[in-house]
């Protein structure tokens, strides 16, 4: 059986490359084009993974995982962060374990360090 990857991105082209990116037998994929449906998708689909950026308009990433952590079904769900990170995010982010992300990708990313980790959060490699 796939394993469920929401993908939460305000960007279209990003969406689409993370899309095109992650398409595999291994995976069904959920793209969500910004934060507005972003808790939402995630609330109804309980997905294995969650890819997200942190900086979109309205409601971000940072929002989504406050909610999530107020929600016993999802605080645990793996994320990995998708963010053109600078310092004042990376400061704000502290440890992982706070946000309970699995990695941080920086964008610009690379197409395999992204497939390496979603493989590697989802068990798929170790």
């Amino acid at each position: 059986m796939s394993k469920k990857v929401v993908c939460i991105e305000d960007d279209p082209d990003i969406l689409d490359l993370l899309t095109l990116v992650l398409d595999d037998p291994e995976y069904t994929m959920v793209p969500v084009l910004g934060g507005e449906e972003g808790f939402s998708t995630i609330k109804e689909t309980q997905p294995d993974l969650i890819l997200m950026d942190l900086l979109m308009p309205k409601v971000t990433g940072w929002d989504i995982f406050r909610k999530m952590q107020e929600d016993d079904s999802l605080r645990d769900t793996p994320i990995i962060v998708v963010s053109a990170c600078n310092e004042r995010i990376n400061s704000a982010l502290g440890t992982e374990e706070q946000v309970k992300a699995m990695a941080y990708i920086e964008k610009p990313f690379s197409p395999l360090q992204v497939r390496a980790s979603v493989d590697r959060a989802l068990g798929l490699i170790h």
